[in-house]
């Protein structure tokens, strides 16, 4: 895309590019109309003992990830009890060692999901309907997001759904700065707008489905996609690659309007998997 977008860090000054907001660049009136002011979804809860593995993959302490800090420990634990200042030795350390590659696998494991879970389920069958340029539906967002050049996974980031009059879709995604337990933090230079873009005609399959973020769950739309990734210092060179965007919402009412949305021009090889109700004691 062409489109210039907002920086990651706007020291906490969040403002949409002008085609965000529906403005024409060809707009050239003295005195623009107030616009009404965007206000996000507030932070799912992910910031607790819940969600464990996000915690520690993904919050701060000292400038590391905090999962360095426990494998830190379980490697001096280890270490310790070789020397014999833990009882048990061999026994202590092997306990130790297996817990350590234990930790780094189910935390990789968990990493490789974007620390969610969709299922997939039979999607309903509403009116292809395009939505207005104008409206926006709240979201949390799992996937692949973009700014300023720079891509990078996040889970379950609040923000909002729409549709442009020229048909492509975005979702506007906002990072707060924010702690957990009082120690760890968000990464600085993550904290602003990430977006994620696609049109119609880049859609390679739409599912419909839940998902779940540790205990929670919410119905929820994933959209695969071709993303065009530019050379660049995270990319030595131009790249299509297929990324899934899980968009979840606060409502059925929502991921069905999303997916009315995303019917009215889906190319056919997309289109999700619909079935009508029949009767099950056939």
């Amino acid at each position: 895309m062409t489109n210039q977008l907002t920086p990651g860090n706007q020291n906490g000054k969040y403002e949409a590019p002008h085609y965000l907001n529906g403005a024409s660049s060809a707009s050239r009136h003295p005195v623009a109309p107030a616009q009404q002011r965007t206000i996000f979804p507030p932070d799912p809860t992910h910031a607790d003992w819940r969600r464990p593995a996000y915690i520690l993959d993904q919050f701060l302490f000292f400038g590391a990830p905090l999962r360095r800090f426990i494998v830190f420990l379980l490697v001096a634990l280890i270490t310790m009890a070789l020397i014999g200042l833990l009882p048990g030795r061999w026994f202590t350390a092997a306990l130790f060692t297996s817990g350590t590659i234990a930790f780094v696998w189910s935390l990789r494991r968990a990493r490789s999901r974007q620390f969610v879970e969709f299922t997939a389920q039979t999607a309903p069958d509403p009116i292809p309907d395009r939505l207005p340029a104008a409206d926006r539906i709240p979201v949390y967002v799992t996937g692949l997001c973009l700014v300023e050049g720079k891509f990078k996974r996040f889970t379950q980031l609040p923000g909002f759904y729409r549709t442009f009059a020229t048909g492509e879709h975005a979702v506007l995604c906002l990072i707060r700065d924010r702690t957990v337990l009082k120690a760890g933090h968000w990464p600085e230079e993550d904290i602003g707008m990430w977006y994620v873009f696609f049109t119609p005609a880049l859609i390679q399959a739409v599912n419909w489905g839940t998902l779940a973020f540790g205990p929670d769950r919410a119905p929820a739309v994933a959209v695969t996609y071709l993303l065009t990734i530019p050379a660049g210092n995270q990319n030595p060179r131009e790249r299509t690659v297929e990324e899934t965007v899980y968009i979840a919402t606060q409502s059925n009412t929502d991921a069905q309007r999303i997916l009315a949305d995303l019917l009215w021009e889906l190319p056919p090889t997309a289109q999700p998997q619909r079935t009508r109700q029949v009767d099950t004691a056939e």
